[in-house]
This record gives C-alpha cells, sequence and structure tokens, in this order.
C-alpha cells in the first residue's frame, strides 16, 4: 500500500501517460517532461516511480506502456465494477455519459430518481427507475458503487441508506460529514470521493488574481493579464 499523497497522484500519472502515448505517439518520457505537466521535480517524480517499483532507462526515460500497465493494475481500471447513477437531474445526465466512467472500469447499470416527470424516461441508453426499486435492484445486479448527483440535503440520507443495502463506494458532488450520518461510528470500509466544484472555482479566482491585478484606482475589475 502507498500513502495517500502518491495514491492520489495515480490517476493523473495515468492520464499524462495515456497522452504521451496516444497522442504523441511515444513510447518512452523523461522526468523533466513528466514534473513540467504533474506541477512537481524531477526528482519527485523519480522518487514515485521507484516506489512504484519501476526505473527508466538512461538516456531514453521511462518506457510508458511498462508504468501504464503498473498504474492500470494498481487503480484497477481493468477490473469492471457495477454502478448506479442517483439523481438523473441536468448534473445525473452529464455524468451518464461521461466516458471516463467506463474508461476506468465502472459498468453503469441504471439510474435512479424521485421525480415522476424524469422517471421512466431514457437517458443515453439508460431508463430513469424510481428510488423505491433501489434495494431490490442492487442485491440483483451486485452494486459496488453509487454515484451520487443530487442535492447536500439528500446525499446523506441516501448514504446510509444505500450503505444499508450493500454498497460501500460512492461519489458525491456535495460536502458530506460522516460523523453526522453514522453517528454510532463511521464504518471502516467506507469509500466516499467528494468532488468540490465549487473550490476549483475558487482556485480559479485565485489564480486569476495571481495572474493579473484589478484597477483599484478606478474601483474598475479590470485584469492585466502578463502573457
Amino acid at each position: 500500500m502507498f500513502d495517500n499523497k502518491l495514491t492520489r497522484k495515480l490517476p493523473r500519472y495515468y492520464r499524462y501517460l495515456k497522452e504521451q502515448l496516444e497522442y504523441y505517439e511515444t513510447e518512452f518520457v523523461s522526468s523533466e517532461i513528466l514534473a513540467k505537466l504533474m506541477g512537481v521535480s524531477p526528482s519527485q517524480i523519480r522518487q514515485d516511480f521507484s516506489r512504484l517499483g519501476y526505473s527508466g532507462f538512461h538516456g531514453k526515460g521511462y518506457d510508458i506502456r511498462e508504468i501504464l500497465k503498473k498504474v492500470t493494475n494498481l487503480l484497477e481500471t481493468d477490473v469492471k465494477k457495477n454502478c448506479i447513477l442517483v439523481g438523473a437531474g441536468n448534473l445525473g445526465q452529464s455524468m451518464c455519459k461521461y466516458e471516463a466512467i467506463g474508461e476506468s472500469g465502472f459498468i453503469l447499470k441504471a439510474l435512479f430518481d424521485v421525480n415522476p416527470k424524469i422517471i421512466g424516461l431514457v437517458i443515453n441508453g439508460y431508463e430513469v427507475l424510481d428510488v423505491d426499486h433501489l434495494e431490490g435492484y442492487i442485491k440483483d445486479n451486485d452494486i459496488k458503487a453509487a454515484f451520487l448527483c443530487t442535492p447536500k440535503n439528500v446525499d446523506a440520507a441516501l448514504i446510509k441508506t444505500l450503505y444499508g443495502h450493500g454498497v460501500k463506494a460512492f461519489l458525491v458532488f456535495s460536502p458530506i460529514i460522516l460523523e453526522e450520518i453514522f453517528k454510532d461510528g463511521i464504518p471502516g470500509d467506507l469509500i466516499i470521493e467528494n468532488v468540490h466544484i465549487d473550490d476549483n472555482i475558487k482556485l480559479l479566482s485565485y489564480k486569476i488574481k495571481l495572474n493579473g491585478q484589478y484597477d483599484s484606482i478606478n474601483n474598475k475589475n479590470v485584469i492585466n493579464i502578463t502573457l
């Protein structure tokens, strides 16, 4: 097992290595190139790959296919896992079309919602089912994960309900306080990946600030970008 810092880098390594192989059609990549893409030092790249049990070739760099095999094996993107999506609104409808779901080894089996106007519709080839059928569907289809595209006030109750039905892994798009959901203790086998889109939007604002400055004299939101 690796520490959380390295583990969270693996999807980015996977993405950049695949990009080098498929888009740039190169077989080897240097630690310098990967360092620029990852925003770290070349020595950090070498340290990470050493911990993964891989070393490069002098004068050639790293064999992209070999590292991809290693990272794929660690992430288990080649292992099929059934999942469902709950919340077939705008976010859910966009998510069910997202190719990365399948590329990561997940097989989206069904969409669920509570809205009678949405239930029964076919979205991207999936019929939207009533959430009342969740328990039976999970048991019959060996569901390993759930993507929750629901409002914040719904997520907490859903996680507890779905966990009770046997789903142990969740992707959520709103802040979750697990202690409030599981007051008797957070289950050790519970897995939650939280996507904070609002954090990314605020970071974007901050980076714009770093890249320019506001005209405070005229109190205008003018940004002078230095290229």
